[in-house]
């Protein structure tokens, strides 16, 4: 695909993805991430429903369809029931600090770490919350009977005890379930978003629990009331029920066998990670159904196949960086924040002798630079760079002393990547060898001055044969004139 293709591509999944983010915006407040209040919340909110819907909605559900007299049942609540439900909203006072503590305390974790810590907790806590309830309301069904003894009301044999608590178990779930989804969604939106992401509860079981069980608590819940209304149960209620049962573990299994065809393509996805990405995403992610799990994997996979694309380019675009910069006559060196080196090129290899692997994290004052120079290389430019980046200087130099102990002089220019706060983020140090070009610069100095020098001799000289040819000359005048003077006498004598 070329280049024009893929970023056509990319934009079209942009587009559709901001078309999805605007239609699902009013949904988002649901799907918030919770923060550490409220997650604090929820908690003591879960605990509360918890203490508070078996004895008082469960209890009234109980002697709506017969098994407690009403309304006296609600005196209850003045009488031993109330002692114990103090006594147990006293416990879980105490405990639920810890829970909390626990939760939030895995976020200050490393991940995989809390990952694991959270799978072990949250796994078996369908079974503490459901078994919390079911010892909770077996103790409520008992101090109930108590409470109603007492106060004259009614009086309970063994099997009545026995009848009561068998009528408790489907208020029991029936109660649960609406603790347990709102907290396993609270922790879900808590933890989720913090990178923690266990299966506390599996889909089938979410399934198992709408397919099944709802259907169980309301027959039972339905014949529990005729049998209490009528005093009548034959084996044709039996086989009903026994039916209805079967019709919904039916259709519960064929729910699930949809879902899990929807669900199917992502887990082998995800399930085969000794394979390459790529040809996992080819083999595996085809959408087998017409819900809402084949369009997730049908996106997925294109986005996947965008994404591959994008690698591709990414890494073609990397090698023919590599590739310049290694066959580049220019030194060049890329130094991170705290000025380790990053990228040390074909070319600084073969100047200073070191390989690649021996610089790369390494400071290039400590390793590079002679003794004299590192300090003030350090200090001068890049921790002052460092805490200025707007101080860049054009150009620098500097020597730089090779493994083989030949000091060379480099001359550089430096380029500074920021992060989005401004900071120094990476130092890109181009430089090239001028240790040749410096030699012969100063040669030219030493021939100019030298060249100089004899031309102020010679001029020096030229000044001292002229004052000499100048002293001749007037010296020879004089003389000239003596002889004048000397013939104009003999004529007169």
């Amino acid at each position: 695909m070329h280049r024009e293709d893929w970023q056509k591509s990319l934009m079209s999944s942009m587009s559709e993805r901001r078309k999805f983010i605007n239609v699902t915006t009013a949904d988002q407040g649901m799907f918030k991430t919770l923060t550490d209040v409220e997650m604090r919340r929820s908690t003591y909110v879960a605990v509360s429903l918890g203490l508070l819907l078996p004895p008082f909605v469960g209890g009234s559900l109980m002697g709506l369809i017969g098994f407690y007299p009403m309304p006296e049942f609600f005196l209850i609540f003045t009488s031993y029931t109330s002692v114990y439900i103090a006594g147990v909203i006293a416990l879980f006072a105490y405990l639920t600090p810890s829970m909390v503590r626990f939760v939030i305390g895995l976020t200050q974790l490393e991940q995989a770490a809390a990952r694991v810590l959270a799978q072990r907790a949250f796994s078996r806590l369908p079974w503490y919350l459901l078994g919390g309830v079911t010892l909770y309301s077996i103790g409520g069904a008992l101090s109930a009977d108590i409470s109603l003894e007492s106060m004259g009301y009614r009086q309970f044999s063994l099997s009545d005890h026995l009848y009561n608590q068998f009528g408790l178990i489907p208020v029991v779930l029936i109660t649960s379930f609406p603790i347990f989804f709102y907290y396993i969604d609270s922790l879900g939106r808590y933890l989720g978003p913090r990178g923690i992401s266990v299966t506390a509860v599996p889909m089938w079981a979410k399934l198992l629990m709408l397919g099944i069980v709802t259907p169980l608590l309301i027959d039972s819940l339905l014949i529990g009331y005729y049998l209490n209304r009528t005093g009548y149960f034959e084996w044709q209620t039996l086989l009903l029920w026994f039916s209805l049962m079967v019709l919904a573990s039916g259709g519960t299994w064929l729910a699930w066998r949809s879902l899990q065809q929807g669900i199917l393509p992502l887990q082998v996805f995800i399930n085969t990670p000794d394979m390459d990405l790529a040809e996992r995403a080819r083999t595996s992610l085809m959408p087998l159904s017409l819900d809402e799990f084949g369009a997730l994997t049908s996106r997925f996979a294109e986005l996947l196949s965008v994404r591959n694309q994008l690698s591709g380019e990414l890494h073609r675009a990397e090698q023919m960086a590599n590739a310049i910069l290694d066959h580049a006559g220019a030194l060049v060196l890329v130094l991170d924040r705290d000025g380790r080196i990053l990228r040390f090129n074909r070319a600084c290899e073969e100047l200073s002798g070191y390989s690649p692997e021996e610089a790369i994290g390494q400071y290039p004052w400590d390793m590079l630079l002679p003794v004299e120079d590192a300090d003030q290389v350090r200090k001068n430019a890049f921790e002052a760079l460092a805490g200025d980046p707007a101080s860049l200087k054009g150009h620098y130099t500097n020597h730089w002393l090779t493994k083989s102990g030949d000091k060379r002089l480099l001359d550089w220019s430096n380029t500074v990547l920021l992060d989005d706060q401004g900071h120094m983020e990476f130092m890109i140090s181009v430089g090239v060898d001028i240790t040749e070009q410096a030699l012969i610069e100063q040669t030219l100095r030493d021939s100019e001055s030298r060249l100089l020098r004899f031309n102020e001799e010679l001029e020096q000289r030229v000044t001292n044969r002229t004052q000499e040819l100048q002293s001749s000359l007037k010296h020879l005048n004089e003389t000239q004139t003596q002889l004048v003077q000397s013939e104009k006498m003999a004529s007169l004598g």
